[in-house]
């Protein structure tokens, strides 16, 4: 059976917050990308689930206009928040004091909800399939 995944953009609705996520995959040769085989994001996941923080496999923003694969992509279940000390701990295991990242292939983003209800028009009851149909 298929997974079905959602984009970041609908968690952020869904969740009403800003929401973080991680990409894994090279920015100038994501075609080649196995995400399957990639173990810094193997020794990622596992950090995360070591210290408790809950992910879940995630597209990142969503596009009318384009539909790209899979690339290893995840979303954190864990609020923003610089006084939480599991943020804090996640925060320095991906960042340098600078905010650089540590691992060059991950980059730790964070989606404001204001950018994400941008797309709210896509949680429209069969919005996808009246794109389809108008294409076709």
């Amino acid at each position: 059976m298929p997974q079905v995944l959602k984009h970041i953009d609908k968690i952020a609705r869904e969740k009403k917050r800003d929401v973080e996520f991680l990409e894994f995959h090279p920015l100038d040769d994501f075609e080649q990308y196995v995400w399957q085989k990639d173990q810094v994001r193997n020794d990622v996941l596992g950090y995360l689930n070591e210290i408790g923080i809950a992910w879940e496999k995630c597209f990142g923003i969503a596009n009318e206009n384009f539909m790209p694969s899979y690339l290893g992509q995840i979303y954190l279940d864990i609020p923003k928040s610089h006084d939480d000390s599991l943020y804090a701990q996640l925060e320095a295991y991906l960042e340098n004091t600078d905010g650089t990242m540590k691992i060059p292939s991950v980059r730790f983003y964070c989606l404001p909800l204001e950018i994400a209800m941008q797309n709210a028009h896509h949680d429209e009851p069969n919005f996808y399939e009246k794109q389809w149909n108008e294409e076709n």
